[in-house]
C-alpha cells in the first residue's frame, strides 16, 4: 500500500536519487500494490518495473498530472495480465517508450482516454508482449511521436491491431515496428499512416505475406502495402504454415487470394496430396470464380462425378471450358477420377489450357 504520511497528501518523488522507487529493492516481493489519499507523482518511469510476481495494481489514487514519462513504467511484470489505466493522467507525458515491455502474461489492454498527444517516445512500448492477441489503439493521438521503433517487435501472438488514427507524419524512427509480429492477420491503417518515416527511406512494412485490401480486394506483397491510404488489410494465414515451411509466400498468397480456404480447422497441411476436386477448385477460384451453373447436359460430363462429389461444380466447369477431358471409356462416356492425386503432368496440362483460352492473367 502506498500512501501519504499524513494519509491526506503526498507527493512521490524519487527522480533525484536513482530514479527507481523506494520499493525497488523488494520488488521481487511485490504482488499487489494501491495508491491511497492523493498521492501526485512527479515522474512514474520504472514505476513497478521488474515486479515479476504483481498480479493486480490500483492506481485511482495516483496523480500522474505532473508526470512526464511513462518509461519502463510496467516492464517486465510478467505476472501482471491486465491493468486499468482509465485513471491514468499521461496529458504531460512525453515518452511512453517500453511501458509494457516484457509484460509476457499481457493477453488484452484498454486504453480508453489515453492522452498520447504530447508523447514523442513509443519505442518499444509493447514489445514481447508475447501472450497479446489483439490491440485497438485508435484512439491515441501520435501526430508528435517520433520514434516507434520495434514498438510491437515481438508480439507473436498479436492477430489484429488498430492503427487507424496513427498519423506518423512527424516519425523519424519506425524500424523494425512489427518484426516478430507472425500471427498479425488484420491491420487498420488510416490516411496518416505512411510506412517512411520523415526521413524519406522504408522504415518498415507489415510482416511477410501477402495482404488484402478490404477496399477493392487488391492484394499486396508485405513491402508493398500502400502508405497514406486508409484501409484494413488481411492477411488470412493457416495454422500450420509456418516459417520453416516450403514456399511460405505461396502458401500465404493462396490463402489472400482466396485461391484456397483451407480445411475447417483452419490448417493447410502443406505436405498432404492434392486431390483431383481440390485441384479443381483451386483453378476455378484462380479464374476468378466466374458465374456458372450447369446445364444437365454438363452435369452429365463424367460419369464418375456427382451432386455428391465434393467441388462438384468446379469440376464441371473445367469440363465446360475443355481445361479437363478426363478419361474415355470404353461405353463412351468420360471420367473425372476425383479423388486421385493430381500428376505434375497433367497439372501442367491444365494451367497451358487455361492460359491459352486466356482463364488466367
Amino acid at each position: 500500500m502506498i500512501e501519504p504520511l499524513d494519509g491526506v497528501s503526498g507527493q512521490l518523488d524519487y527522480l533525484d536519487s536513482d530514479c527507481m522507487p523506494p520499493w525497488f529493492e523488494y520488488r521481487d516481493r511485490v504482488s499487489f500494490a494501491a495508491f491511497r489519499g492523493s498521492v501526485s507523482a512527479i515522474g512514474v518511469q520504472f514505476l513497478f518495473s521488474n515486479c515479476s510476481l504483481m498480479k493486480s495494481v490500483d492506481l485511482s489514487g495516483l496523480d500522474t498530472s505532473s508526470a512526464t514519462s511513462t518509461y519502463f513504467m510496467f516492464a517486465d511484470c510478467s505476472s501482471l495480465v491486465s491493468v486499468d489505466l482509465s485513471n491514468l493522467d499521461t496529458s504531460s507525458v512525453k515518452y511512453m517508450s517500453n511501458m509494457f515491455y516484457g509484460r509476457s502474461s499481457l493477453a488484452s489492454v484498454d486504453l480508453p482516454g489515453l492522452d498520447t498527444s504530447s508523447v514523442r517516445g513509443m519505442r518499444w512500448m509493447f514489445r514481447t508482449c508475447s501472450s497479446l492477441t489483439s490491440l485497438d489503439l485508435s484512439s491515441l493521438d501520435v501526430s508528435l511521436t517520433r520514434s516507434m521503433s520495434f514498438m510491437f517487435e515481438g508480439c507473436s501472438s498479436l492477430s489484429s491491431l488498430d492503427l487507424s488514427s496513427f498519423d506518423t507524419s512527424s516519425a523519424e524512427n519506425m524500424r523494425c515496428m512489427f518484426d516478430g509480429c507472425s500471427s498479425l492477420a488484420r491491420v487498420a491503417l488510416g490516411a496518416g499512416f505512411s510506412f517512411e518515416g520523415s526521413g524519406g527511406s522504408r522504415q518498415c512494412s507489415l510482416p511477410d505475406g501477402y495482404w488484402r485490401a478490404s477496399s477493392g480486394d487488391a492484394v499486396y506483397a508485405a513491402v508493398d502495402v500502400p502508405s497514406d491510404r486508409a484501409d484494413v488489410y488481411s492477411r488470412p494465414t493457416f495454422h500450420d504454415a509456418t516459417a520453416s515451411t516450403p514456399h511460405l509466400d505461396g502458401v500465404s498468397w493462396l490463402a489472400t487470394s482466396g485461391i484456397s480456404t483451407g480445411y475447417p480447422d483452419d490448417t493447410f497441411r502443406p505436405f498432404a496430396d492434392v486431390a483431383r476436386c481440390d485441384m479443381a477448385a483451386f483453378l476455378y477460384r484462380l479464374a476468378g470464380s466466374p458465374a456458372f451453373e450447369p446445364t444437365s447436359e454438363q452435369s452429365a460430363a463424367f460419369s464418375d462425378v456427382g451432386a455428391s462429389t465434393p467441388h462438384y461444380r468446379e469440376v464441371l466447369w473445367l469440363a465446360s471450358t475443355v481445361v479437363s477431358k478426363g478419361w474415355s471409356m470404353p461405353d463412351g462416356t468420360a471420367q473425372f477420377r476425383p479423388f486421385e492425386v493430381v500428376k505434375r503432368a497433367d497439372m501442367a496440362a491444365f494451367l497451358h489450357r487455361m492460359s491459352d483460352k486466356g482463364l488466367v492473367g
